[in-house]
């Protein structure tokens, strides 16, 4: 294989690449034929660089291949989990497991620093402090819900403006676009130029990546890497540009047809920031090769891709082979029984009990008084668990009992695992639960409704407590 073919077809490396690679100073007769190696598979794209350099792709048959391997590995990623979401014991952890890794990728991009505990109790929507930095993570996983239940039919300004809002945690902009140059932690890359767009341009620019997002016929799984790098090329925002960046990919993703569980991948890992990173994306800035960024994004993705197809794989494996084995137990024949019953002794009368009488407690005129026939149903019986494993109950208790002090063992560890939105509990489940008295039970409910985590409510003669959402009011 000639060198030309090795840093096109194996690696599409940039000039400091090969540079590297041959541990060589002058490398302009090895360059000259990798330029005119790609140069007959050039692609145009509908899209300009900030210069207005006319951005363009290099597919040769063995580049084509590689997008291609890449494109079916995201749809095996939305086949899998499609299949696995109608099984929510098995797709629940896989969910969590992704959206933690998203998080964890947003706080390096951001530049923010939250204690793992604080990070699952966000994925878990159990997260109730005011934790510097936790802000952006809350405001992004909102983002993913809303886009993931109602995304966006186009991407258009109102796209921007909605992810923006989300990013923010505000229902009212005050402002939008950047105005002068970014005041981001952003390292300036060296490619003698300009590395985002003048404030005054970036509507238009905006409007010009639309389009190119609209109508350009270049392969899904492409186009949503290149509508990332043209975000970051253009770099609208005051801040929040790569996470504005992944949010649009995802989008180009799920109206392209992979659907809202597009939203789910991991897209952030592609802006980890590096000396990798930085040479493929200045590359692209300099010189308008998309090829750069797409190789970049699909080699530093592709990775993470198995992992969670893997991941994905073996939770279904195991779905099946628990259908199995029940059909197994079904299956087999009942062995017959002697059940003749022997005389049981009668047993003893018991002994009469003096009864005292109840005292019934003054009910708060606040307390709302709720007709029980406006439950259909919902109220627990048996209190239901919330959605979380033994294991995650256990660290969420542990995160409440470290940020809010106030609060006993029992009452954090009650919480974590009966805070199903839509349910209610009653005093007798917290007795039952934390095996106490029911005095300690009434006052330690008293305490999560007085401290915003249930709303207290009375049923002819007793109290439910139901589940309050964060930043709702009690």
């Amino acid at each position: 294989m000639e060198l030309y073919e090795q840093y096109t077809d194996v690696e599409y490396k940039t000039q400091r690449g090969v540079r590297s690679a041959l541990h060589m100073s002058n490398i302009d007769p090895i360059w000259a034929n990798v330029e005119r190696y790609r140069h007959p598979f050039r692609k145009g794209l509908s899209l300009r660089t900030v210069r207005q350099l006319p951005y363009f792709y290099v597919q040769t048959p063995a580049l084509q291949e590689k997008f291609e391997a890449f494109a079916k590995k995201i749809n095996d990623f939305v086949f899998e989990y499609g299949n696995l979401a109608q099984d929510e014991e098995f797709a629940r952890p896989i969910e969590k497991s992704l959206r933690h890794e998203i998080l964890s990728y947003l706080m390096t991009i951001e530049g923010i620093r939250v204690s793992d505990v604080t990070l699952k109790a966000i994925v878990n929507g159990m997260y109730r402090n005011n934790e510097s930095g936790a802000e952006v993570l809350l405001g992004y996983q909102e983002g993913l819900n809303a886009f993931m239940e109602r995304p966006s039919p186009e991407i258009e300004e109102d796209f921007f403006v909605r992810a923006y809002e989300y990013l923010c945690r505000t229902d009212e902009l005050t402002s939008f676009y950047r105005i002068g140059a970014s005041n981001e932690r952003y390292i300036g890359i060296q490619v003698g130029t300009v590395a985002e767009a003048p404030s005054e341009e970036i509507e238009d620019k905006l409007q010009e990546l639309c389009a190119f997002i609209r109508n350009d016929p270049l392969p899904v799984a492409l186009k949503a890497f290149v509508a990332m790098m043209g975000v970051m090329a253009i770099r609208p925002f005051a801040a929040h540009n790569e996470a504005m960046a992944c949010l649009t990919a995802k989008q180009v993703l799920c109206n392209g047809g992979y659907g809202p569980s597009a939203f789910l991948l991991p897209l952030e890992k592609v802006m980890q920031r590096g000396e990798s990173f930085d040479d493929y994306f200045g590359q692209t800035l300099r010189y308008a090769d998309m090829t750069y960024f797409l190789t970049h994004a699909i080699g530093v993705f592709s990775p993470v891709l198995e992992n969670a197809l893997n991941a994905m794989v073996k939770a279904k494996n195991a779905a099946l082979q628990q259908e199995f084995n029940l059909g197994i137990a079904k299956d087999e024949p009942e062995v017959p029984v002697d059940v003749a019953p022997k005389a049981a002794p009668e047993p003893p009368s018991p002994a009469p009990v003096r009864v005292a009488p109840v005292q019934v407690e003054a009910v708060d005129k606040e307390i709302p008084l709720v007709d029980e026939s406006a439950f259909q149903g919902q109220r627990a019986v048996s209190a239901p668990r919330a959605s979380l494993s033994d294991k995650e109950v256990k660290e969420t208790a542990k995160y409440l009992r470290e940020s809010h002090p106030q609060l006993s063992k029992g009452q954090c560890l009650f919480y974590a695992s009966h805070c199903t939105m839509g349910r209610y509990y009653a005093i007798a489940d917290y007795k039952k639960t934390i095996k106490c008295a029911y005095e300690t039970a009434r006052t330690s409910m008293d305490k999560l409704a007085a401290e915003g985590f249930y709303r207290k409510m009375q049923v002819k003669n007793k109290f439910v407590y139901t589940p309050i959402k964060q930043g709702e009011k009690s």
